[in-house]
């Protein structure tokens, strides 16, 4: 490796070299000749005024050259490799500035030996700490399926590092190891030492690296690219631990399936989940539990047994004892990878679901009016204790002092949306309430087609009016259009009756396009839409392309209307409760304008505490934690228990991908294909990493270098100038 400038920006100054001359010819004083007869003998002789000239001409080059030197310094020259960067000493070569990447996924915490790859890996940094000068920089981060900045920037203090590894929580989820890097070489471009190097510890397990998906890597080389070559970053990827024996069977447990994460007090759940077998070459039996606000049930405790590699289907079902939001999980016995063992979720346990009719066709007869049916199904006058508050007003009433604020709305048969609506039920939707139109004879398929597409509050475009005739098929729901979705209880195969009512009305509807499409959850036996339900940033939004009554269709009359509108209902009222969410989403709770962020934390997977924030204003105000990137279980709770106790704590969960449960290696030929072009450098131990450390050619600066020979420079100018001042020359003025 040759020569180079680090900072070539700064070459734009080579244009002062221009200065001195300007000067010179700008100082040159012009006078007006004037003989006298006397003045021949004191003109100087022709040789002397050469002189004069010759001199002046030496200090013009010399002041250049000042400004050459001063422009090279400040643009840093430096190499590596040849006689002078041996001739500057180690001391100047080899201060170094590091970013260590430690692999956070779950295989990291495999327990099938004397340590697990995380325990190592911490080790491994601690000895590499040892290695580092007094003017080395570190900075820690951490791969998960985000990246965790641990010690950032980078810091001299190596006893920060130290605390700061001492304090890595348990690995649990994915790992995105070339974003990792990424953000490591990041870091090193504004860092100060020629020597830079990224030290990623891992596993060596294939599924962090991403092998295959050529254009993170090609981001990598571009960004590399983006470094002078004298400091340019070296990566290296060590396996501290390795060789490790990783055939010892193991299981792991998948996302909870919950039949609703909202869902009336006394109503029992079903909680669904898999078991998948690794490795176990037998018929294997694993004791799987649930578990409550983090209370093992001993009456909800299964014995399972997995096929050789296979999986095995495990359903809970449980009733909750109260009111409020309550975590839940199912627990497999621990084996060899502890941290897939374990999924949960969050439910929210409600007294009653407020739900707001909207009647769009009310009539003096209560009977004939379009929610009379709705109403009377969520408001059975023999239940004790009803599910949903229902409340009923007519579209020629309704005022938006009466939207709530949470809970459901329904616009009934209403002919078409006003616009005073619009901004309070954007608001109550984003805020994750659910809105329902239902469709039928009042309906303005223009009015409601254009609310779609201006507001985002209907998933699809209403068409043309569909109805059966004499001779037609009797029209109906199609079963199989429901097995793929929550209203899979619903289907052919069970006598409630849903798929066996009969439609003489719809209207044609089609989903609206974007980023997010909604999804059809039902469909007509003709293939038309049914329901179609999408989602508005928190809330849900659905459209039931008939009526909500008797009036086009017989669903009214079916044992099933009555929980299929309780599901209905509590699926789109689901929004106000999602506090089961993947890894970066945040954690968001709805709050009272007087709620102080201040006064609550956030306790996180292994105790880790969290500040909160408060974003929004009334009403949609929220608590918002935004740094999830470890799964697991998190509690809002007061930072100071008062007399009365702590009191319920808000729970909320960050789920795990379960993808680290296959510990699939990375061979050589990837590992190869990686390293290409000098990318990266695996190494096997803490050896092997000093002598690539110790054969990576010396770097070295020259510009103080540049700079003293400025100084001396500079010092021969003043000596020059001085001597022509004293020797008492003047400059002849020209004769042109």
């Amino acid at each position: 490796m040759g020569w180079e400038l680090l900072n070539t920006p700064m070459l734009w100054g080579l244009a002062g070299l221009a200065l001195p001359l300007l000067a010179h010819l700008l100082t040159r004083k012009r006078f007006e000749r004037v003989r006298w007869a006397a003045m021949q003998f004191l003109e100087l002789e022709r040789d002397a005024r050469r002189r004069v000239r010759i001199e002046e001409l030496q200090l013009i080059l010399l002041r250049m050259l000042l400004v050459g030197l001063l422009v090279m310094a400040l643009s840093r020259p430096a190499g590596s490799d040849g006689w002078l960067s041996e001739f500057l000493g180690e001391v100047e070569t080899s201060r170094r500035d590091v970013v260590i990447v430690i692999d956070g996924s779950s295989s990291m915490g495999w327990r099938d030996g004397h340590q697990t790859p995380h325990a190592a890996a911490i080790q491994f940094a601690h000895r590499f700490l040892e290695d580092l000068g007094p003017g080395d920089s570190v900075a820690v981060i951490e791969s998960r399926t985000g990246i965790r900045g641990i010690v950032d920037p980078p810091t001299v203090n190596h006893d920060i590092v130290r605390a700061a590894l001492g304090r890595l929580p348990a690995p649990s989820g994915p790992a995105d190891l070339p974003a990792a890097i990424r953000h490591a070489v990041a870091l090193l471009r504004d860092t100060g030492n020629l020597r830079r190097e990224v030290l990623v510890l891992t596993d060596g397990q294939d599924e962090g690296w991403r092998s295959e998906d050529t254009v993170l890597w090609d981001r990598l080389d571009d960004q590399l690219a983006g470094f002078p070559d004298a400091i340019r970053p070296v990566i290296r990827v060590a396996t501290p631990g390795e060789p490790r024996d990783t055939s010892s069977p193991h299981f792991h447990v998948d996302p909870l399936d919950i039949s609703r994460e909202l869902v009336p007090l006394g109503l029992p759940i079903s909680v669904r989940t898999t078991v998948h077998g690794h490795g176990n070459s037998d018929m294997a039996t694993r004791r799987v539990g649930l578990e409550v606000d983090g209370q093992r049930l001993p009456d909800r405790t299964l014995s399972v047994s997995v096929p050789p590699d296979g999986e095995a289907a495990v359903e809970f079902s449980y009733r909750l004892p109260a009111a409020g939001s309550h975590h839940l999980s199912v627990v497999l016995d621990d084996d060899p990878l502890p941290g897939d063992n374990r999924a949960d979720a969050v439910v929210t346990a409600v007294d009653a679901l407020p739900v707001l009719l909207v009647d769009g066709a009310p009539h003096p007869d209560e009977t004939r009016s379009e929610t009379f049916f709705a109403r009377a199904a969520l408001s059975a006058s023999s239940n004790q204790q009803p599910w949903i508050a229902g409340r009923v007003v007519g579209w020629d009433r309704l005022t938006v002092d009466d939207f709530p604020t949470t809970g459901v709305i329904v616009l009934a048969n209403v002919a078409h949306p006003d616009p005073a609506w619009e901004h309070p039920l954007a608001e109550f939707v984003s805020s994750g309430g659910g809105l329902l139109i239902t469709l039928g004879d009042r309906t303005d398929p223009a009015a409601w087609s254009q609310w779609a597409t201006d507001t985002g509050l209907l998933p699809a475009v209403i068409g043309d009016r569909g109805e059966t005739s004499g001779g037609m098929p009797v029209i109906r729901a199609d079963g199989e259009s429901l097995a793929s979705s929550w209203m899979a209880r619903f289907g052919s195969d069970r006598q409630g009756g849903f798929t066996e009512a009969s439609f003489t009305g719809w209207w044609k509807m089609t989903p609206v396009e974007g980023p997010d499409p909604p999804r059809i959850t039902a469909k007509l036996s003709n293939g038309d839409p049914l329901l179609v339900v999408g989602r508005r940033e928190r809330g849900h939004i659905a459209t039931w392309a008939s009526t909500l009554d008797a009036d086009w269709n017989t669903l009214p009359a079916r044992p099933d209307y009555v929980s299929f509108l309780h599901e209905l209902l509590f699926h789109l009222a689901g929004g106000q409760s999602a506090r089961t969410v993947p890894p970066g989403a945040p954690l968001l709770l709805p709050v009272a304008d007087d709620f102080r962020d201040d006064r609550f934390v956030m306790v996180g997977p292994e105790g880790l505490r969290f500040d909160i924030e408060t974003v929004g204003g009334s009403p949609g105000r929220l608590a918002r934690l935004a740094d999830t990137q470890l799964p697991g279980h998190y509690a809002l709770v007061p930072r100071q228990v008062t007399a009365d106790g702590p009191g319920p704590a808000e729970h909320f969960v960050v789920t795990m991908d379960p993808r680290e449960s296959t510990l699939d290696r990375l061979d050589q030929a990837t590992r190869g294909r990686l390293a290409a072009g000098g990318r990266l450098d695996f190494v096997a131990d803490q050896d092997e990493l000093r002598e690539a450390i110790d054969e990576s050619a010396p770097r070295s600066e020259i510009w103080y270098l540049v700079l003293l020979l400025f100084l001396g420079l500079l010092l021969g100018e003043v000596v020059m100038t001085r001597r022509m001042v004293r020797g008492g020359y003047r400059q002849e003025a020209s004769t042109s």
